[in-house]
C-alpha cells in the first residue's frame, strides 16, 4: 500500500527521528523505575536525554526548516552543513538511541546475573574532616597561586573574553588556561569533590565554622571553574552541588516525617532555574549578544545542541575520511608508545568549520563507533551497561549515610560526563578515577567496627538505590 503524501515528504533522517522518538518513549515508560532512580543507568539516561537525544532527534527537522531553523542557523551556522548528508544524520540517531539501548540491556543482564553472585558487604565509613582540610588547603593554594602568577591569562581573560564579550578571545584564553595539567586536574576533579563532600557534611553539622568554610570552598571552586572559560564543568559542578543539597534535605526530612514528591518538587524547580540562569548569564557574556536572542534561549540551545551536533560530524568523518582511530586519540597512549597524538576533536572541527580554533565533543557511545566501528560500538555500549550495573551493586552495599550519598552523587556525575566525553576521558580527565580515590581517602572505616558492622547485603535487583 502506498504511503500518504505527508509521509512521502518525510526524509530518511526524519523517519529515523520519528521511530527513535517512539522507541525512546516506549522504553522510558517500560523502564521508568530504573531510568528515574538513583542508579547509574539513570544518570546515563538523563545525560543522553539532555546532551544527546533532544538535539539529535530535532536536528533533521531543524535542518529541513520545520522547527528551530533560526536556532540552527544562528547557533551553529559556523558548521558547513553542506558536508553533512542524510546518511550522517540517520546513522547518528541510530548510534545514539541504539547505543543507549545496548547499555540498558547490559545493565539489565548484569542485574539479572547478580542474583547468582555472593552478597556484597561494606563496613560503615565516616568522613574524616581533618583529611578533607588537609587536601583542600593545598588544592586551594595551588589553584589560587597559579591564577595569581598568571594574570596575563586569567585577569586579562576575564576582562577580554567575559566582560568584554569578545568571542574570538574565548578560545585563546581557554587554551591558555588549561595548559597547566596539575591546575586542570585540581580544578576539574579535586575541588568539586571536596566542595560537594564538605557541603553535604555541613548540612548535618551544627558548626558555623564548617558551614562558612563549605560556602567558601564552593565559591572558590566555582570561580576556578569559571576561569577555565568553559561552561560544561561549571554546569556539572552546579548540578552535583544542587543534587547534594536536595539529597541532604531529603535525608533530614526522612529523620522527621515523610516528605511527598509534591513538596520536594518546588525546591528542585528552584535549583534547576537557578542553574539555568547561571549558565544563561555566562553564555550571554561569552557570546557577546551576537546570538540576537535572549540569554535563556541561547542557554537552552547550547545545553541541548552543542554535544549532539558533533555526532553527525564525527560519523561523517570516520571512517569515510579517516580510519577508526582506536587508541591513537588518547594522550596517555601517545605518551606511553611515543606515537603522535591524533587530536580527533580538533581535526573534525577544522574540517567542518575551516577554523583552527575550537573542537567538537561527542558522547561515549558515539566515540565507541568512531574509534572501533560497529563491533566496538556494540561491545563497548553493552559492557558500559554491565560496568555501571556492577558500580550500582557496590554502592548499594554501603550503609546509608554521607559516604553512600557522595558515592551516588559522583557516580551520577561521572555518568553526566559520559554524555560529553569518551569513557577514558570521563574516567581519567573529568573525575572518575579521581573521585574514587578521593572517596577512599576521605571516608575511612569507622573505628572499632567489625567488617560487617552496620553493613547490609547487596540488593540483587539493580533498581535505583532506595
Amino acid at each position: 500500500m502506498a504511503r500518504s503524501a505527508g509521509l512521502d515528504l518525510m526524509t530518511e533522517p526524519q523517519w529515523y527521528s520519528a521511530v527513535g522518538s517512539a522507541v525512546l518513549a516506549l522504553v522510558t515508560v517500560l523502564e521508568r523505575r530504573r531510568l528515574f532512580s538513583t542508579s547509574t543507568i539513570s544518570g546515563l539516561f538523563i545525560a543522553y536525554l539532555v546532551f544527546g537525544f533532544v538535539g539529535i532527534l530535532l536536528l533533521p527537522w531543524a535542518r529541513a526548516g520545520v522547527v528551530l531553523e533560526e536556532d540552527l542557523r544562528v547557533g551553529f551556522g559556523f558548521i558547513d552543513w553542506r558536508k553533512i548528508t542524510d546518511r550522517d544524520l540517520s546513522l547518528s540517531i541510530l548510534i545514539y538511541v541504539g547505543g543507549f539501548l545496548l547499555a540498558l540491556l547490559g545493565h539489565r543482564i548484569a542485574g539479572s546475573l547478580a542474583r547468582f553472585q555472593d552478597a556484597v558487604y561494606a563496613s560503615p565509613r565516616e568522613l574524616r574532616v581533618g583529611r578533607l582540610v588537609a587536601v583542600a588547603v593545598p588544592a586551594v593554594l595551588l589553584t589560587v597561586g597559579h591564577v595569581a602568577l598568571n594574570p596575563d591569562v586569567f585577569a586579562q581573560g576575564i576582562e577580554t573574553a567575559i566582560i568584554g564579550a569578545e568571542k574570538a578571545a574565548v578560545h585563546e584564553y581557554r587554551y591558555a588556561a588549561v595548559t597547566n595539567y596539575p591546575f586542570v586536574l585540581t580544578v576539574y576533579n579535586v575541588l568539586p569533590f571536596l566542595s560537594t563532600t564538605l557541603w553535604a557534611h555541613s548540612r548535618s553539622s551544627h558548626s558555623p565554622v564548617l558551614k562558612v568554610f563549605s560556602v567558601f570552598l564552593a565559591s572558590i571552586t566555582a570561580v576556578m571553574l569559571l576561569l577555565t572559560f568553559q561552561k560544561m564543568p561549571l554546569m556539572v559542578f552546579a548540578i552535583a552541588l544542587g543534587a547534594t543539597e536536595l539529597a541532604a534535605q531529603r535525608a533530614r526530612n526522612a529523620d522527621q516525617t515523610a516528605v511527598s514528591t509534591a513538596r520536594q518538587a518546588p525546591r528542585f524547580v528552584v535549583v534547576s532555574l537557578a542553574l539555568l540562569f547561571l549558565i544563561s548569564l555566562l553564555q550571554s557574556a561569552m557570546k557577546g549578544g551576537e546570538a540576537q536572542t535572549d540569554p535563556l534561549r541561547v542557554s537552552l540551545r547550547e545545553i541541548f545542541g552543542r554535544i549532539s551536533v558533533g555526532a553527525p560530524m564525527f560519523v561523517h568523518y570516520f571512517p569515510d575520511l579517516g580510519d577508526h582511530y582506536g587508541l591513537s586519540g588518547l594522550r596517555m597512549f601517545a605518551l606511553v608508545t611515543g606515537e603522535p597524538l591524533f587530536e580527533t576533536t580538533a581535526v573534525v572541527f577544522r574540517y567542518f568549520t575551516h577554523s583552527n580554533e575550537g573542537s567538537a565533543a561527542i558522547a561515549a557511545i558515539v566515540d565507541f563507533y568512531c574509534a572501533w566501528g560497529w563491533p566496538g560500538w556494540v561491545i563497548g555500549c553493552t559492557l558500559l551497561g554491565v560496568a555501571l550495573a556492577q558500580l550500582d551493586r557496590l554502592i548499594r552495599a554501603l550503609p546509608r549515610g554521607e559516604s553512600r550519598l557522595l558515592a551516588i552523587i559522583y557516580a551520577f556525575t561521572f555518568c553526566m560526563h559520559l554524555g560529553q566525553a569518551s569513557v577514558f576521558n570521563a574516567s581519567f580527565g573529568y573525575g572518575g578515577v579521581f573521585f574514587l580515590s578521593l572517596w577512599f581517602v576521605l571516608f575511612a572505616p569507622k573505628a572499632n567496627s567489625a567488617a560487617t558492622d552496620g553493613a547490609r547485603p547487596m540488593r540483587n535487583v539493580p533498581q535505583g538505590a532506595r
